[in-house]
């Protein structure tokens, strides 16, 4: 698999590395991509990443998910029992 840090999510590193029958290699760029450097002529410059940098964000990257929750996990309030029986007593209907 090769990429940027950032490209590495939780899911996609999960498919790529546990679904190989031989040893899987991941290939990290570490430099900056095009578009943060066509973004040098209007905002300051980034740093460059070292490779200490470009392992701890590429450690952040495969914990974050790419999932979308049900809309029902989202709005923990109107999930909560208590809402739900208030609604139900108000006579509101859904």
């Amino acid at each position: 698999m090769i990429g940027r840090p950032e490209e590495f999510t939780r899911e996609r590193a999960y498919t790529a590395l546990s679904r190989a029958r031989e040893q899987t290699m991941l290939h990290v760029i570490g430099e900056r991509s095009e578009h943060q450097r066509d973004r040098d002529s209007y905002a300051p410059a980034e740093m460059g990443r070292d490779t200490a940098a470009t392992l701890q964000a590429l450690q952040r990257a495969m914990r974050r998910s790419e999932t979308e929750r049900l809309a029902l996990d989202q709005d923990q309030y109107l999930a909560q029992p208590e809402h739900i029986l208030a609604v139900r007593d108000n006579g509101a209907t859904r």
